[in-house]
């Protein structure tokens, strides 16, 4: 195996060192065990070199996700395990990797139920595959506000059942009105009482075209919660912006409020005397002018 002179440097340096200290008849004496000092002494640098690269190669294949349950779940934090040279694959991490893993499978699994109820109910979560990001947080986000709750933008397990409840009050509510155009006049009315009449004279049968009649299902339970969404948006808002609310994207022009019903609270807050205010989100940064949206930009 090649040693990179990066690595050999320090190595070699410390051998140094020590046979500059050691007098020469002390070497002479004790040369066997001079020498094997020594060896551990390079071995031990360059193999805790190498031991340290290896370790941060095997965790460098594991998800940020694991690393996180590891750290939150368990308290191990694997810099210092790449600091220690403890690859992923160590035997005594086995039960939790195995823990983390089915924590993080849990965790996509109840990430894509939230999906698919956002996308149901009419917000955008983009693609439903159980993954975290930006747009599910934000339609997190816009949910919670129009639920009137607490607002994070994070999954969890109370957030998923309020997702159903509410999907379920529509698909009933739809069903509702689906039942009553499909109900059928009343046997009172006079109009469709059966009457007596003439018999007509035979004649030769016709070929007559038939076509069923189907009644137009109307809007799906996604476009009727989008709506209701839009109209509570324009009755709290205005309907000046209300396509960027829905989007979540905040322009120059809107209030103060605008911008919080579209994105929400950000993630941090500076004021600027004497009255400018300066909102960041992720990379994003929002510059408001007496409760005015002024620009938005990186």
């Amino acid at each position: 195996m090649m040693y990179t002179r990066t690595q050999c440097v320090p190595a070699l340096g410390a051998a140094v060192m020590i046979l500059l200290s050691t007098p020469a008849t002390s070497w002479a004496q004790n040369d066997r065990e001079v020498g094997r000092a020594l060896g551990n002494i390079i071995f031990g640098i360059i193999g805790g070199t190498f031991g340290r690269e290896r370790a941060r190669s095997s965790w460098a294949r594991i998800p940020g996700t694991m690393r996180v349950c590891l750290s939150d779940q368990h308290g191990i934090i694997v810099n210092d395990l790449i600091n220690q040279g403890v690859t992923a694959e160590d035997r005594r991490l086995a039960p939790y990797m195995q823990d983390c893993r089915q924590f993080v499978a849990a965790q996509q699994e109840l990430t894509r139920q939230a999906q698919q109820h956002l996308a149901e109910l009419g917000y955008d979560p983009g693609p439903v595959d159980g993954l975290p990001g930006a747009r599910t947080n934000a339609a997190i986000e816009r949910f919670q506000r129009d639920q009137n709750l607490p607002v994070s933008g994070q999954v969890s397990n109370q957030l998923v059942e309020q997702l159903r409840r509410e999907a379920l009050r529509i698909r009933e509510q739809d069903n509702r009105l689906a039942g009553q155009d499909r109900t059928e006049p009343d046997s009172t009315d006079r109009s469709t009482q059966a009457v007596t009449v003439p018999a007509a004279p035979r004649r030769a049968p016709q070929q007559t075209e038939t076509t069923s009649f189907q009644p137009d299902p109307g809007p799906s339970a996604a476009e009727r919660a989008a709506q209701a969404r839009r109209e509570r948006i324009v009755a709290l808002h205005g309907d000046e912006f209300v396509d960027e609310i829905l989007e979540g994207r905040i322009v120059v022009g809107m209030t103060k409020e605008h911008a919080f019903a579209a994105r929400g609270e950000p993630s941090r807050k500076d004021t600027i005397p004497p009255d400018d205010e300066l909102w960041y989100y992720g990379n994003e940064r929002v510059t408001l002018y007496k409760n005015k949206v002024t620009y938005v930009g990186p």
